[in-house]
């Protein structure tokens, strides 16, 4: 009896493995790494986000005569529908890809129709079809009978001065059954028609791309003749390539961008006024360039976009071979897809739909359509992305820690659990997440709303404190006039001293800096601690700036760097002023030039300690405070500088601004030579030990 128990175990574990194996193997292996970017646009390794299921081919779908080249795809709620224009079919597909039926033959009043070379179709709210007659330069209806309702042509009182074809590519239709058509060769946006086929407007078009060609040619013209102007090819938009209308009515456009990374304003998500309502400098597509596999024909092409049930846009980049999806407030979920032979590569991908969570691509190439499916990872990124979009702060945090437990180097998930603890009114834990997410601007909010709690629960104490600093204040005015006041018996005030005159040459410029002359009373060591409190100062902004203003990076810090924009900036200003005053008939001697220099630091240093400090107490909409406190340093620095420079080189004041354009000029030619310098030294070794190499192998 318990050998047929086991017998039974036996069977029952052979008839079950093989099945479960094989269904995991099916969604578990993907041909591309996943990965996704941080707030510095840097590409990071992430988990996988969707991974092939099934590629459906013409014998999956039971077609006796085959795909050729398909060149447009949709769904709509219920059924497929490929665009098979070398068949001139349009195919109806269920869920499982299985044929329903063709529509072919479509006929019109003047006899049969063809479709060779159309690229695009979409179906009308009562189910008829509009399709994209590229080759034929035309737009048709027809209905499920195939018999064409109506023929849409060129609109030529729109296009009176162009004779460009009416070459549509790609049509839809809106809640109303308004049609909008897609043109190459026009760049004024889509086409609007009625339901009756009436021409209505334009809507949306692109901006004008800054490539550098547009940038040279722009410069170029300041230098132009009239005639040769009308020589140079007009800087004009593209075209969109693509659109689709998301749940709310919406239409996104997609346009292929020409450079080998994603540019703004590719994508677009265009109101009913047809203005583009995706905030400005936002980039959807690869942000860095392929180091691995990078060449010139590698271009970010994004040709089709599609909005699905839940509102997360799928982008279709024909360039990579990849599909991006994202929030409709435009957060990266998941970058899948490649170019490859293999089950989740493509060869030609066209066109994009998806069914609730998958996905699908159509490919022209391998005539088949590849159904992606999202990973554990990618689900709960999506349902932790949904429970911020509900409002639903404890449940959005426990989705989001699901997220950090599965990728515990994802911003998104910092960023998440930030926004939820910012809901629940946690506002120290928020802002320790949103500095883990890098997401400043939420960060500054949540320290606005904390510092409001803090000055509700402290108002006493800091009413205390501001009483206390005035006082201060007060007595160190009365301090300041006594000590400003001469000393009996001298003509001379106690700030009058070598280790006190920098502050006394701030309040009292052009008496201090005379003095110098008269008195002698520079000091070296106080030029030093100036420049070296410079150097300091600087690295504790790059450090210590408060994180709502602060983009730096610790790992970025480079010393030599900070140390060239102080010490380095200071040698140069005092090397160069002192040779071309020398030539000027300057009066200054290199000390006294030293000393007006580091002594005129002094009010920007001030200004560098407050903007940090205030940085970090400040939210964004108050930046203006910090910017003000910047400016008054920088122009007090300035204006004690020429008054200084003017004092001990005796120049009249129009001749101390030209010493100090010199100046200027006179750095960046000594820099010039120190780089020709270094180059020919450099130059010069390479040629000594290529000749001893030369001389060691005779």
């Amino acid at each position: 009896m318990k050998r047929i128990w086991l017998i039974a175990v036996f069977v029952l574990l052979t008839a079950v493995l093989p099945t479960t194996t094989a269904s995991a193997k099916s969604i578990s292996y993907a041909p591309y790494y996943g990965y996704e970017y941080n707030d510095y646009d840097e590409s990071t390794a992430a988990p996988v986000g969707y991974v092939p299921f099934k590629s459906y081919y013409s014998r999956d779908m039971g077609l006796e005569v085959p795909l050729d080249v398909p060149t447009d795809m949709l769904y709509d709620g219920k059924d497929f529908y490929i665009l098979d224009s070398e068949n001139e079919r349009i195919l109806q597909l269920d869920n499982n890809f299985k044929l329903i039926k063709a529509y072919e033959n479509f006929q019109s009043e003047d006899g049969g129709k063809s479709i060779v070379g159309a690229k695009g179709f979409t179906i009308d709210s009562k189910g008829n079809f509009y399709i994209a007659n590229t080759t034929n330069n035309e737009v048709f209806k027809a209905d499920r009978d195939c018999r064409v309702q109506k023929i849409i042509v060129r609109p030529d009182d729109a296009l009176a001065n162009t004779d460009a074809p009416f070459s549509a590519t790609k049509v839809t239709v809106d809640r109303k059954d308004k049609l909008y058509v897609i043109v190459d060769s026009v760049n004024k946006g889509a086409f609007t028609f009625d339901s009756n086929g009436n021409f209505l407007n334009f809507f949306g078009t692109n901006p004008v791309y800054k490539t550098s060609e547009v940038i040279m040619n722009f410069l170029r013209k300041r230098f132009m003749t009239p005639e040769q102007r009308k020589g140079l090819k007009p800087s004009m938009p593209t075209m969109f390539s693509n659109f689709d209308f998301d749940e709310n009515g919406f239409l996104y456009t997609v346009t292929a961008s020409i450079s080998s990374t994603a540019v703004p304003d590719t994508v677009r998500l265009l109101n009913y006024q047809g203005k583009n309502i995706v905030p400005s400098g936002t980039i959807f597509g690869d942000l860095e360039w392929d180091r691995a596999h990078y060449s010139e024909t590698m271009r970010t092409s994004l040709i089709d976009v599609d909005v699905d049930s839940s509102g997360f846009v799928n982008l279709l980049d024909s360039g990579r071979g990849r599909v991006f999806q994202y929030t409709p407030e435009g957060n990266l979920v998941a970058v899948f897809g490649t170019y490859s032979d293999q089950l989740g590569g493509f060869k030609e991908p066209i066109a994009i739909e998806s069914v609730d969570e998958k996905v699908y691509v159509l490919d022209s190439k391998k005539n088949s359509v590849v159904c992606f499916v999202p990973t554990k990872y990618c689900s709960d990124l999506r349902n932790a992305y949904t429970a911020i979009k509900n409002s639903d702060p404890e449940n959005s945090q426990l989705a989001w820690t699901n997220v950090m437990k599965q990728n515990t180097n994802s911003q998104s998930a910092y960023f998440g659990i930030g926004i939820s603890l910012d809901a629940q009114g946690k506002y120290v834990e928020a802002m320790q997440k949103f500095k883990l997410a890098g997401a400043h601007v939420e960060y500054s909010k949540a320290l606005r709303e904390y510092r409001k709690i803090f000055i509700g629960e402290n108002y006493l104490l800091l009413i205390a404190g501001v009483l206390f600093l005035v006082t201060v204040m007060i007595f160190l005015v009365r301090f300041g006039k006594k000590k400003f006041a001469e000393t009996h018996g001298t003509a001379y005030s106690v700030l009058e001293t070598k280790f006190t005159f920098p502050l006394y040459t701030a309040i009292h410029p052009s008496d201090g800096f005379d003095q110098f002359k008269s008195r002698k009373i520079t000091s070296y060591r106080m030029i030093f601690g100036f420049v070296i409190a410079w150097f300091l100062l600087k690295t504790c902004q790059f450090f210590y700036t408060g994180f709502s203003f602060n983009m730096n990076r610790p790992l970025d810090y480079d010393f030599f760097v900070t140390l060239f924009f102080s010490v380095g900036l200071f040698i140069l200003f005092v090397s160069s002023n002192w040779s071309v005053c020398t030539l000027l008939d300057g009066k200054g001697s290199l000390k006294e030039i030293m000393s007006v220099c580091a002594y005129s630091m002094l009010p920007y240093l001030v200004s560098i300690l407050l903007s940090t400090m205030l940085s970090n107490i400040l939210t964004v909409e108050e930046a203006t405070f910090i910017s003000l406190v910047t400016v008054i340093g920088l122009l007090w620095s300035a204006l004690l500088l020429v008054i200084g420079l003017q004092s001990i080189h005796q120049y009249s004041f129009l001749k101390t601004i030209s010493s100090i354009i010199m100046t200027v000029i006179g750095m960046f030619i000594i820099v010039f030579l120190i780089v020709l310098f270094y180059t020919l030294l450099h130059q010069t070794v390479n040629f000594v030990r290529s000749v001893m190499s030369e001389l060691s192998l005779r």
